[in-house]
Formats: structure tokens, C-alpha cells, sequence
């Protein structure tokens, strides 16, 4: 699992040349004003060193009166990344900042990191911090890929609790289907691989660590004893996730689904 990585933008279509003649010829037949309106996104034309032409989307913002625009993002580069970027940020403050200031227990294994009256200790709070931002963010981009491999125009046969067989359209199944159906019965009819035989293991490393990303979203604080809240219990849970395993898993699903989709 390397880092960083390339996820072509969002859109990225190749120009062809006589695509490219033509939109010259459109513009140099009229007068072209150019709008600065930065609440509307764009369609760019870009030409890069190596002669490449392709069509991406921008979405400009202004800042200080100047206005900045660059080609859009896949979104699953920006959470894919920033899981990535979090999950360093956890390995970094527990192999060298925490060995720098705990403080050795007497006879023990155990180290204590301080904390004051009424105060917690900074340094291992930005290390939760950084392991639950890496855990969300991590199935926000798998999330995000599944949405983005149903085409438009699917008509996804689906059954009901009722038992009734209805057409779904790519918006109903984005709003109406829950994750795990989406991994399990819509990405095998969209890309014709059977996850479910074939790569069983995969599908449920990626529902069990759905099921710890649930819990971290949806915190419950009832006290299982008078004292301890219930939460408690996923937290030690994180401490001992083994993240990269289930960074592996979110790359291998999805260069399964969309070969060479994550370059390294």
C-alpha cells in the first residue's frame, strides 16, 4: 500500500483533434466573453506538455480578488488521500511522539501520558482524532467509488422486502439501497464480477469494517453498568484495528471493480 497515489480527475475525456478544430472554429467566430461567475461550474479544455488534450470539469472559487480554478478532483482521491493523510498522523504520533512523553509506571509495561484536573492529554487526543478521521474518511471513499460505478441509464431489477420486483434508476438506487446490497447484488450486475463467490473474504472484511465506521457516526452513550458508556467499547475496538489491512482491502476492491483504478 503506497502513498501517495494518482486517481485520474473527475471527467478527464480525451480531445480528439478534430474535436479540437471545431471548437477553435466555434470560438473564433463570434465574440467570446469570458464569465467570472464562480457560484457556476465549468467544462476547461486543458493542454498539457505532452500534447494531451482533455475536457475536465473546474470549479472555481475567489479569494482575496482573484479567482482560482484548477481541474475538479475525483472525490474518492480527496477521501481516499485524506484517510491516507490521517492514518500517517496516528502512526507518526505513536512511534515517535509518545515514546518521548509518557512516563514510565513503576515495575509495569505500562506508560502514562499526563493529563491535568479537568483536561485530557492533547497529544493522545489528536491520536484518536487522527485513527477515527482515517476510519470515516477511509469507507467515505469506498462509498463514493460504488456510487460512481452505476452508470446513468441502469435500470437495476430489485425485489423488495415485499417480495415485488420493481426497476431502480441510479438515483433511487444511490438513496434507496443500503451499502451493503450495493457491494453485494448492484456492483456485480454493473460490472458482471461475482463478488460474492469470488471474493467473499473481501466483502466481509469491508461490511465488518462498515459496521466500526457505523458505530463511530452513530455514537450511542447509554452506561452498560451505572459508569461505563457503551461507546468505550468500539473505541478500544479502533485502538487495535489493524487500518492497514482495511487500507489494502478499499484499494483491492476497488481496482477489482475498475482495473488500474488507483495508480501507484
Amino acid at each position: 500500500m503506497k502513498y501517495p497515489f494518482a486517481i485520474p480527475p473527475f471527467g478527464n475525456w480525451t480531445v480528439a483533434d478534430q474535436a479540437m478544430e471545431q471548437v477553435v472554429a466555434d470560438a473564433s467566430s463570434e465574440t467570446q466573453t469570458i464569465s467570472l461567475d464562480v457560484s457556476e461550474e465549468r467544462v476547461n479544455i486543458l493542454q498539457y506538455t505532452t500534447g494531451e488534450r482533455k475536457m475536465v470539469f473546474t470549479l472555481p472559487f475567489e479569494h482575496n480578488g482573484e479567482i482560482f480554478n484548477s481541474a475538479f478532483p475525483d472525490p474518492v482521491l480527496l477521501y481516499l488521500s485524506t484517510a491516507h493523510q490521517h492514518f500517517d498522523i496516528s502512526e507518526r504520533i505513536k512511534n515517535e511522539g509518545f515514546p518521548k512523553v509518557a512516563l514510565h509506571v513503576k515495575g509495569s509495561k505500562e506508560r502514562m501520558l499526563n493529563s491535568s484536573v479537568n483536561s485530557t492529554n492533547s497529544l493522545y487526543n489528536s491520536y484518536l482524532q487522527s485513527r477515527i478521521c482515517a476510519i470515516i474518511m477511509l469507507h467515505s471513499s469506498l462509498e463514493a467509488f460504488v456510487n460512481a460505478q452505476v452508470p446513468d441509464a441502469i435500470i437495476f431489477p430489485w425485489v423488495d422486502k415485499k417480495g415485488t420486483t420493481r426497476s431502480l434508476s441510479k438515483k433511487e438506487i444511490d438513496f434507496q439501497v443500503k451499502f451493503k446490497d450495493k457491494i453485494g447484488k448492484v456492483i456485480p450486475f454493473v460490472s458482471g464480477i461475482d463478488l460474492v463467490n469470488l471474493h467473499r473474504n473481501l466483502l466481509d472484511d469491508i461490511l465488518f469494517f462498515y459496521g466500526i465506521r457505523n458505530q463511530f457516526i452513530h455514537l450511542k452513550t447509554y452506561t452498560t453498568d451505572g459508569f461505563k458508556p457503551s461507546y468505550t467499547k468500539v473505541f478500544h475496538q479502533m485502538l487495535s484495528l489493524d487500518l492497514i489491512k482495511y487500507f489494502k482491502v478499499v484499494h483491492a476492491f476497488m481496482n477489482i471493480v475498475k482495473p488500474d483504478y488507483i495508480k501507484q
